[in-house]
């Protein structure tokens, strides 16, 4: 019908990075729901919660936690707190709270959210081991590197035993893992953890794949916070060739390897 169609053209601008395009059309999609079926219909209650995803997308985080928490509020009055879309509502209420830096009610409801799932889902389904890392990346924003590290660790253990060591997303939970040890000053674990992303990365998709690109920036970047400059240097260079071939000059992963190799004849 025509509401489906409008909502597919509202994806395709989102995937093609026209926000601003993208929420004009939520907005009349969310109008349109509320006009037809009434505001507490679900698929109303829905499109509201896909304009505040789209307004964390451009940036408008405190436009996107007034819709939001609108939303889940009224979910939960309508369709009950336990209903699915209520529990979707929170998730991206708890994603906009930590855009817009209220960490303190972002961590509180991902954990709301986190252990919603673990009763829905199960602790080691996938949702629960997503909701789990952004709880552990809410904690690194507010420098509470111990929790951070743990709820990290916890989900790094989570999906090698549910996907296994070499699955894609566990490699994700990797790298994240690795960042924060970095930021928490344990210099060895972020170089290992790098590592072994790097390692598997290649060994599965190849050296050209853009995760495994990614996955060498990022081990360049650990080698030349530790001072392994020689490694650094030749990493970020090999990358740099593969990268501007495979993904082009403009590329972000190519731009970190082109920035990496200048700092480091700036040094």
């Amino acid at each position: 019908d025509s509401m489906t169609l409008v909502e597919r053209l509202a994806r395709a601008y989102v995937a093609a990075g026209q926000v601003d395009e993208a929420i004009a059309w939520h907005e009349r999609i969310s109008a349109g729901w509320s006009a037809a079926l009434g505001s507490d219909d679900a698929r109303a209650l829905a499109a509201r919660v896909n304009l505040g995803r789209v307004l964390v997308i451009a940036g408008l985080a405190e436009d996107a936690v007034s819709v939001l928490a609108a939303a889940a509020k009224d979910c939960e009055r309508v369709l009950g707190p336990d209903h699915p879309e209520c529990q979707a509502a929170r998730a991206e209420l708890a994603t906009a709270l930590t855009a817009a830096g209220q960490l303190d009610e972002a961590i509180g409801l991902y954990q709301r959210v986190l252990a919603d799932t673990e009763r829905r889902a199960g602790a080691r389904s996938p949702a629960a081991i997503l909701t789990r890392q952004k709880l552990a990346a809410a904690y690194l924003t507010a420098g509470r590197m111990k929790d951070s590290l743990a709820q990290y660790k916890r989900a790094l253990t989570d999906s090698e035993r549910s996907f296994g060591p070499d699955n894609p997303e566990t490699l994700r939970v990797r790298g994240a893992l690795a960042v924060a040890y970095h930021k928490a000053g344990r210099m060895a674990l972020s170089v290992e953890m790098n590592e072994q992303v790097h390692k598997v990365s290649t060994r599965l998709f190849g050296a050209d794949h853009p995760d495994s690109l990614t996955a060498a920036v990022s081990l360049a970047g650990s080698y030349y916070a530790v001072g392994r400059l020689t490694d650094s240097a030749r990493l970020y260079e090999d990358t740099l060739t593969r990268a501007d071939r495979v993904l082009g000059g403009a590329h972000p992963v190519t731009q970190a390897a082109r920035d990496g190799l200048t700092a480091i004849s700036g040094s």
